[in-house]
């Protein structure tokens, strides 16, 4: 007996949804997902099979991977991508000096076939020749005069133009480099050639000792300034870095440093000021002039963020008597200080000279950094600390004239961080918001304490309207006081 004959429609399946939709906005779908996810749609059927060879982002991030075991399947990629436009390439894979000529194969493929206005290159050379950079990848020199570059990021490269080259990156916004040796000369020709710079990010650089912006940067990023190459860089030790960034509307200076570092023409219209670096012991007896003159500097600054190292600094600084801040018009303030004895004076500082203090953010969340000074420094300052701080007298203006909202953040319930949160509360008569919540800014959860004592926070003023929220995991608690 014959079988019924299948139907057309049985043979061929109906298209799912999606495939309907144009190819403009499939693609854009496929734009959303990590390139290597975006790569494997090719399976899903034969009309997907080329498909991504229409992205704009080529991205190969392997941070964990050698270079060898990774040239064949990045060759066989840019080959499918034919004559694709490509607006954004990146590369970033553990170098390997011996598969030089294949990097700059896919240089060549970024920069000179396809035009990219946003290139990424990060060569890793390994835990050793991170520091000592002999092994590093060299730029080809055609990269220096790209006009199609707008934002550029060089990690563990080295940037050596030629004698009497000119860099023009006369579309440059962004710039960052970083791990590699910059003299003063490279550097200032690098700003000199981007007429259009507005972000500038450097980190763990040196063999410079000054670096002036160009008049269009808008954002100065410098991180850790730590490593050095040869010995000739140990003259850096120490010494003064002088930044002259007379236009930036925000700056940015963290990691860990082993030299001083000024702000020699203060930025009139700065507006956002971060300061979460730690100077080195190496050259710790040099740090409190410098520090303060900073923060002087950036007196006129609305948004200020301050890390734990400045802050027990300024502690000392307090302990001694010797000087204090002059008011600012801050606004707002973050400071990253688990509360400990070591940070109080320091933090009643910064309360001390910003009167106009509308919003404080504490990051309570355990720091990485050692305690700054020798032993019986800390204990000193520690035990005045005790004696001075909870002094009715010396509390900061700002809490009782302007400050209406307070955001806390890694909070744990320790001793310290329990009896500062209950201080607030008493002093700031005309807060109107506080959040507390045990999950720090990064996401991660401090150790959880008893909700119950929590709960005793009490409000000294009189209004009904104010409310604390206290955020404990998924939990949110709001309370009238």
């Amino acid at each position: 007996m014959k079988g019924k004959p299948s139907s057309s429609k049985e043979e061929d399946p109906k298209p799912d949804s999606i495939d309907r939709l144009p190819d403009c906005l499939l693609v854009q779908i496929l734009s959303l997902l990590p390139f290597k996810e975006a790569i494997r749609s090719c399976i899903l059927s034969k009309q997907w099979r080329y498909r991504w060879t229409s992205l704009c982002n080529v991205a190969f991030d392997f941070p964990g991977s050698r270079l060898p075991d990774r040239v064949d399947s990045i060759d066989t990629i840019l080959t499918g991508l034919g004559d694709s436009i490509v607006k954004r390439f990146s590369v970033c894979i553990e170098y390997d000096k011996w598969h030089a000529s294949d990097v700059n194969r896919w240089v060549q493929f970024a920069v000179e076939k396809k035009h990219v206005e946003e290139f990424t290159l990060e060569l890793k050379c390994g835990i050793y020749n991170s520091i000592v950079c002999y092994t590093r990848y060299q730029l080809p020199q055609y990269i220096y005069w790209s006009s199609s570059l707008t934002k550029l990021r060089l990690v563990w490269c080295n940037v050596r133009p030629w004698p009497r080259c000119t860099i023009s990156w006369d579309l440059l916004k962004s710039l960052t480099i970083g791990r590699t040796r910059l003299g003063n000369n490279l550097l200032r020709m690098i700003l000199s050639g981007c007429p259009k710079l507005e972000y500038l990010e450097l980190f763990s650089c040196w063999g410079f000792k000054k670096l002036e912006s160009p008049d269009s940067l808008r954002k100065l990023v410098i991180g850790e300034f730590f490593f050095y190459e040869h010995e000739d860089d140990l003259s850096d030790l120490g010494c003064m870095l002088d930044v002259s960034a007379p236009n930036i509307k925000s700056l940015d200076i963290s990691g860990e440093w082993n030299r001083k570092f000024r702000v020699t023409k203060a930025p009139e219209g700065l507006v956002d000021a971060t300061l979460t670096f730690e100077i080195n012991r190496y050259c710790e007896h040099y740090n409190q002039r410098p520090l303060l003159e900073i923060l002087t500097s950036l007196r006129k600054v609305k948004n200020l963020t301050i890390g734990p190292w400045c802050i027990q600094v300024l502690t000392l600084v307090e302990a001694e008597g010797t000087t204090t801040l002059g008011d600012s018009t801050c606004t707002s303030l973050v400071l990253i200080s688990e509360i400990k004895d070591f940070d109080l004076l320091g933090i009643q500082s910064l309360l001390r000279s910003s009167p106009d203090l509308e919003t404080l953010v504490l990051n309570m969340a355990p720091s990485m950094y050692p305690e700054f000074g020798d032993p019986w420094q800390v204990e000193a300052a520690c035990k005045f600390s005790k004696e001075k701080y909870w002094n009715p007298e010396n509390i900061p203006k700002c809490l009782t004239k302007h400050l209406k909202t307070i955001k806390i953040y890694g909070y744990s319930g320790e001793h310290n961080q329990f009896h500062y949160v209950r201080f607030l509360l008493q002093y700031a008569i005309v807060l109107e918001r506080m959040v507390l919540s045990n999950v720090d800014p990064s996401g991660e959860y401090n150790s959880s304490h008893d909700y119950d004592e929590c709960a005793m926070l009490q409000r000294s003023s009189d209004s009904s309207m104010h409310s604390i929220q206290k955020r404990w995991r998924s939990e949110t608690f709001t309370f009238s006081t």
